[in-house]
């Protein structure tokens, strides 16, 4: 082999590698962002649940003590 080939296979090769490790690292990148969004969204889903919950033992409570405690109750979600 002369020299030109053997500068052209290591440049090729160099080149090989460094997309290889560029799509090693995108994936990688990609991988834990996805991680990231998926903690997130069970996070707030977690959140909203609670906050659900909340709601209907509040509305339970005002229907327990009656009509007038029911319609504040109702008035007061218009306002938060």
């Amino acid at each position: 082999m002369d020299k030109e080939k053997l500068l052209k296979a290591g440049i090729l090769t160099a080149l090989a590698a460094g997309v290889g490790y560029f799509a090693y690292r995108f994936v990688k990148e990609t991988k834990l962002q996805i991680k990231e969004m998926e903690e997130a969204n069970a996070a707030q889903t977690q959140e909203l649940l609670d906050t659900i919950k909340l709601r209907d033992e509040q509305l339970a409570l005002a229907e327990g003590v009656g009509r007038n405690a029911t319609l504040s109750y109702s008035c007061s979600l218009n306002y938060s």
